[in-house]
């Protein structure tokens, strides 16, 4: 049924002043609620403007991030004042770790600066030189070290005594680092003293070196030493041992035993009266002597095996007569390498070796 015309006039009419009616309600609410929506809109994007430069600045906070975010935190007590306050408690916090951090890296830094100058001192107090100024002697020596960490307490050294004696030296401190590296030190140092002084007897050597350990050890650490004495002209080594792993001997044609001996004296640093005796072993010409700590015999592999005496034995085997003592050392080091694979070394590694060619004139020619 269709209206009158009148009638759809006035609700033309009608709908037509309510739309209008209608809109400008919307606009009214519109401009009354934008002054609250700017109150809570505009604190948000100046916290997102905040959160965008603190990541620009790689997570290190400046003052004005930090005035802008305890303005927002501090004027507003709503959920926009709260999250202010949060991020303001964020970077503060930030702000202190990102300094302690920076603080512990440059400790960090120094100390291993000071580590790496240590180990350069440490390293610089062993013998470089493997020709030493023996006239006529056909010897040949090779030794190497091998710290775990930057400096260890592992020891060596060799020098002549007079034209027809040399002392050889190997020693391995109870510890490693820098407190194992300094009793090295002394260690090696007393025993330079006390073999340039007296050297009749090794055994009283090493009684002098270990009396003097023993006044002054607060820490209790020891060390264990094997230390001789190879008369040139006749390839005669007087020895002691303190506590140390047992030498190996080189045959002249190949082959290799761990010199059998009586039980050796105590440590050197843990009694002060421990008494230490000489030992003699014969070189013939071309033989030698291997001395090592118990880094290499304990090196350890991935599956948690040990190198163990018997592998440094045949590898010693294996080597080559008469070769030199460096190819010694470093056949015996590329074996325990081969062994260990990518394992970390978990102790340090010394090697000692000699070869005595006869007196001069006889026995094999010297090893270049």
């Amino acid at each position: 049924m269709r209206l009158p015309v009148n009638m759809e006039a006035e609700l033309y009419l009608l709908l037509t002043i309510g739309g209008g009616v209608t809109v400008v309600m919307l606009l009214l609410g519109m401009a009354l609620a934008l002054p609250f929506l700017n109150r809570i809109v505009r604190p948000l994007a100046r916290l997102t403007v905040q959160t965008h430069r603190l990541v620009a600045h790689h997570f290190d906070p400046d003052q004005e991030m930090h005035a802008e975010l305890l303005k927002v935190s501090e004027n507003r007590k709503d959920e926009v004042g709260y999250l202010g306050n949060a991020l303001y408690s964020m970077v503060t916090t930030l702000k202190t770790h990102i300094a302690d951090l920076k603080a512990t890296t440059a400790a960090k830094e120094r100390i291993e600066g000071e580590m790496s100058a240590a180990r350069a001192i440490q390293m610089g107090m062993l013998p470089r030189s493997f020709g030493l100024p023996v006239p006529g002697a056909r010897f040949d020596l090779h030794a190497v070290l091998e710290p775990a960490k930057a400096v260890g307490g592992d020891l060596f050294d060799f020098f002549p005594l007079d034209e027809h004696r040399l002392f050889f030296l190997i020693g391995d401190v109870s510890d490693k680092g820098v407190a194992a590296a300094l009793f090295m030190a002394v260690t090696k140092t007393l025993f330079a003293v006390e073999a340039k002084r007296d050297s009749a007897s090794v055994g009283s050597i090493m009684e002098r070196v270990n009396h003097s350990l023993c006044e002054s050890n607060p820490e209790g650490m020891f060390v264990t030493v094997f230390a001789g004495i190879l008369d040139l002209r006749t390839g005669e080594i007087s020895c002691s041992d303190g506590g140390h792993e047992l030498p190996f001997l080189l045959r002249r044609d190949g082959g290799a035993a761990i010199i059998e001996k009586k039980k050796g004296g105590l440590v050197l640093g843990f009694v002060a009266e421990s008494v230490y005796r000489n030992d003699l072993i014969q070189l013939q010409p071309g033989e030698g002597l291997v001395i090592y700590t118990d880094g290499v015999t304990e090196a350890m592999n991935g599956e948690h095996e040990l190198f163990n005496a018997t592998r440094l034995g045949d590898s010693l085997a294996a080597i080559p007569p008469a070769c030199s003592a460096r190819t010694i050392i470093d056949s015996v080091m590329f074996a325990v390498r081969a062994f260990v694979g990518t394992h970390p070394q978990s102790d340090d590694i010394t090697l000692l070796a000699l070869r005595w060619h006869g007196p001069s004139g006889t026995g094999l020619p010297s090893a270049e």
